[in-house]
């Protein structure tokens, strides 16, 4: 990236809850918003912590995490 540029800024909200005392009642509501400059967000629901890992891994890598070191 030239000197001056501005990457986008993305962002995941991750809202999680239990409904009932079962551990199969986990549940999870993913918020993926691409592009804050611009329209639109995915949402996704999902029903384990492993599978909540799995796509902010898979989010992470697409490349959100800031580089070590930057500023």
């Amino acid at each position: 990236m030239s000197p001056g540029a501005v990457e986008p800024a993305r962002l995941l909200i991750a809202r999680v809850w239990r409904e009932g005392s079962e551990p199969s009642g986990f549940r999870a509501r993913i918020t993926l918003v691409p592009d804050l400059s611009g329209a639109g967000e995915d949402v996704v629901v999902l029903g384990s912590p492993e599978a909540v890992v799995a796509l902010v891994e898979r989010w992470l890598g697409a490349g959100a995490a800031p580089a070590v070191g930057r500023t």
